[in-house]
Order: structure tokens, then sequence, then C-alpha cells
């Protein structure tokens, strides 16, 4: 089956209305859902607003913001252990285009977020669907879905860990000149890691390794520490590890801690 849904103009998909991609003349469209749960099916049409899932308007909502999770997500690259669990199975229709799709509830990812959104809606779960909703982003974040996966960085999204909180501090550290002489520029602006190219000093000079950079938060609620650290290959399918560690004290940057090998930045 085409990926019709994705195909389809994505502004459209957004804003839940069809331009004919090209046509230049806007027309309202139909976006239909079935969800079935065990043996129980809803219904869900948006523009207009009407079926048999409850919180209807809302589901209808999250579908403009996040069409590709709710619609037609991506193949999943993880899954959850355990047995069969809770089993939703979706069939979306936009545009002249079916996708089927289904699996488990926040366990998939890319997908369950999506997933997880008719599951609580079916079962009138308020405080799940605004978590849920929350969530809905980890399931077509571009900087998630790069290749290599970032894992960390999908961990820290898929568990909230990507607040507002910790990004002020992430933000603090990577501004003090002892760390943004190193960092700048190279590590995730939220809890994570991505691949990233770091600059090595001394001869020969231009040396550029491919590695990791990754930042963590903990204590967040009592005395907050950042961690940058810098990961690249050696020998034995090994990694040198280079580690900055900031620590706050009364929500203010004190002590900065250097560990492992030194920064390839300061190699002289």
């Amino acid at each position: 089956m085409s990926r019709g849904l994705r195909a389809a103009c994505a502004s459209v998909l957004l804003a839940l209305t069809a331009a004919g991609c090209g046509s230049g003349t806007p027309t309202r469209s139909a976006i239909s859902v079935r969800v079935t749960i065990h043996t129980v099916t809803y219904t869900l049409t948006c523009r207009p607003t009407s079926g048999t899932l409850p919180f209807a308007s809302r589901v209808c909502r999250d579908i403009g913001r996040h069409p590709q999770p709710l619609l037609d997500p991506l193949s999943a690259r993880s899954t959850c252990l355990g047995g069969p669990g809770r089993g939703v199975s979706v069939s979306a229709t936009g545009h002249g285009n079916t996708v089927s799709f289904g699996g488990r509830p926040d366990c998939d990812w890319p997908g369950g977020v999506g997933l997880a959104i008719y599951y609580d809606a079916a079962e009138r779960n308020a405080h799940g669907l605004a978590s849920d909703e929350h969530n809905l982003g980890c399931d077509d974040d571009p900087t998630l879905l790069a290749k290599p996966t970032p894992w960390p960085s999908v961990f820290a999204c898929t568990h909230n860990l990507w607040t507002p909180r910790t990004a002020h501090f992430i933000r603090v550290a990577e501004q003090l000149p002892q760390i943004d002489s190193i960092v700048h520029g190279l590590f995730p602006t939220e809890i994570g890691a991505r691949a990233c190219t770091i600059p090595a000093g001394g001869p020969p000079p231009g040396i550029r390794l491919a590695g990791s950079c990754e930042v963590t938060v903990k204590k967040v609620w009592s005395m907050p520490t950042v961690t940058f650290v810098e990961s690249w290959p050696r020998e034995g399918n090994k990694h040198w590890r280079a580690i900055l560690r900031v620590t706050f004290l009364h929500g203010k940057p004190g002590t900065i801690v250097h560990l492992g090998v030194a920064p390839p930045q300061l190699w002289s």
C-alpha cells in the first residue's frame, strides 16, 4: 500500500484542509478514522467533527497538530517486551487513500504515542490523554527520527524528561565560558545524544573525530548536575570518553569537573 496520507500535501493535512495539491483553490476535506480496541470499534470524522469516539474534537485537534503519528505512523524501530497487552487497530482515510496500522499504545516507537491517544479517548481517560498529547511530538520529531537513531534522546522524550527546567540548566551550563569553548554547537538542547563531529587540536591540524555528544541532567530538584559527554571510537570496539560536569547550587552554576580523557578540543 502506498503511504498516501503522507504523500498528500503536508500543509493540507496539518490544517485538515484539502487544497488539491497545487490547484490553488482550498476546499474542505474530511478525515475519517476507525479505531478498534478488542472487539469494539469507534468512528471519528474531522471536518466536520463527528463519530462515536469520545473526546472527538480534542482528537481532531491532535490530528491537526501531529497528522503523521495519528494517521500514517512510520515503521516502529523499537517495541516493549512482554505479552500482547492492549491492542489497538486503526484505519485512517483521507484524500481517497486509506492506511491501516496497529500495535500496543505507548509501546512501539515511533507510533505508540499516536495509538495511545486513540486508546485514552476510547477509555475516556482524560488524564492519560493529556499526558500522551504532551508526548505526541516524540513520534514525529525529526531530531529523534535521524539515523543512526539517537536512543538516549528518544528515551528522554518518551519518558517525560524533556522539561523546561532541564532545558534551562543545560542552556545555563553551556553558556559558561569554560564550557562553551568546548561544547559550543555540538550537544542537544534537551537531555539526550546525537552524532557529532568533534574538532581536535594539535597536530595534524584540522583533525575531526566522528563520535557522539550526550548531555544528561540529574538531581533536577535538589542539587542539579549537567553532564556533557563526548565519545569517539578507539581500538577494539571501545570508546574514549571526555566528560564535563557542572554542579548547580541554589540554582546557580558552581563547580566544573573534568572526568575521563581530555576533550579533543583541548589537545595540543
